[in-house]
């Protein structure tokens, strides 16, 4: 899902934070859209929240992940 215009990505983190989350990716940056580990673009964000499938989103090209909680195994920068 392409937004209309860019939103940062704090933004985002205000909306669901009622929801139990980690989001992985700097707060700062601006998010074109959001969708699926397997065909999210570059400055969009995805989501994951079954172990099985952390390595996929983390070796996709999304700028932010929203993650229900990080792996051991989390790939620091």
């Amino acid at each position: 899902m392409k937004f209309y215009q860019p939103i940062h990505l704090s933004q985002i983190i205000t909306s669901i934070a009622s929801f139990s989350h980690t989001i992985v990716g700097d707060s700062d940056i601006q998010i074109a859209g959001i969708d699926d580990y397997r065909v999210v673009l570059p400055k969009e964000m995805t989501w994951v929240d079954f172990p099985p499938y952390y390595d996929e989103a983390f070796s996709s090209p999304a700028t932010a992940i929203l993650i229900d909680s990080l792996p051991n195994n989390y790939p620091h920068d």
